[in-house]
């Protein structure tokens, strides 16, 4: 069990920012940038946000590193690339002294590619068996081609508008409507997908499998 508290930032007195880039190994970087600020009479602070970030190697490989270490990745990454981007803006109105007015929003979109087995990887390999099970007792793994072209996408959009006043020292009124859309989207490869369980060499007890999804979802 946890309990976690979220601050969001506000703009600071003096305006200024910040940018970034990191980069690191499988072709990975990101980019990042802030400002935020306020007026001179201090009534209205701003903040926003945005980055970036793409790298080669977007999920944990699904190829073991051999039959003995069956719970630890390979070192190929196929077909796993994943990029996406996020933005961020807030802005605080004191309105008087009884009255603070909030606009939040922020949207973020992702996307992956669903990693393959390499080419070296044969739906006769003992993985892919029926009768096989980890030391886990999870199995049999399912093969795909190394050029199956399996993907998911992500997106989120948030949009606030938070109202307060204060009724006394003790006591103040707030509302706080808002909006939310999200959607997931799941693109698969029924060639590949489906010729996996019926390929040139037959798993035994496999059944041909492709799944895809278009779900979105909205919050008031």
């Amino acid at each position: 069990a946890a309990v976690v508290n979220i601050v969001t930032k506000s703009g600071a007195e003096t305006p200024g920012g910040e940018a970034e880039f990191n980069f690191g190994s499988y072709n990975t970087y990101s980019p990042f940038a802030l400002y935020s600020g306020s007026n001179g009479s201090g009534e209205l602070h701003y903040f926003a946000s945005a980055g970036y970030t793409q790298t080669n190697r977007g999920l944990d490989t699904p190829q073991p590193q051999s039959e003995t270490f069956v719970n630890q990745g390979g070192t190929d990454s196929i077909h796993n690339m994943a990029w996406g981007y996020n933005q961020f803006a807030k802005i605080d109105w004191i309105v008087d002294n009884s009255d603070k007015l909030s606009f939040i929003a922020f949207n973020s979109y992702s996307y992956n590619q669903i990693p393959n087995f390499p080419v070296s990887f044969l739906p006769s390999d003992p993985y892919f068996q029926a009768s096989y099970l980890d030391q886990f007792g999870n199995g049999p793994v399912n093969w795909s081609p190394a050029n199956t072209d399996d993907t998911q996408q992500e997106t989120n959009t948030y949009l606030q508008i938070v109202w307060k006043e204060t009724l006394s020292d003790h006591s103040f009124l707030q509302l706080a409507p808002y909006y939310k859309h999200s959607y997931v989207g799941v693109k698969n490869d029924p060639t590949n997908d489906l010729s996996a369980a019926y390929g040139p060499v037959q798993i035994v007890g496999s059944t041909p499998s492709s799944f895809a999804e278009n779900r979105p979802v909205d919050n008031y």
